[in-house]
């Protein structure tokens, strides 16, 4: 498991990888968006693990408070499951 959680955040630009279950969340951290969506970090999921099923994705905005985590401060997130088969 650990492994599987260093190998995404290894192939994927994301600040981070957390896994409940079965899914798997990434995040990456913004302050601007520099024309990067939510879409883009999809795109290297689909690239990289074939087998992943898309669950949920978004845009999580919150004002900017220095020393936040990445999970409570303005980020892009994907929720994805990566089948064996």
């Amino acid at each position: 498991m650990k492994s599987l959680i260093k190998t995404i955040k290894s192939k994927l630009r994301v600040d981070t990888v957390s896994r409940r279950g079965e899914i798997y969340t990434v995040r990456q951290s913004y302050f601007y968006h520099h024309g990067r969506n939510e879409q883009n970090i999809i795109d290297d999921i689909m690239g990289n693990f074939p087998n992943a099923k898309i669950i949920d994705s978004g845009d999580h905005w919150a004002p900017f408070r220095g020393g936040d985590s990445v999970a409570k401060g303005s980020h892009l997130y994907v929720k994805f499951m990566i089948s064996e088969n």
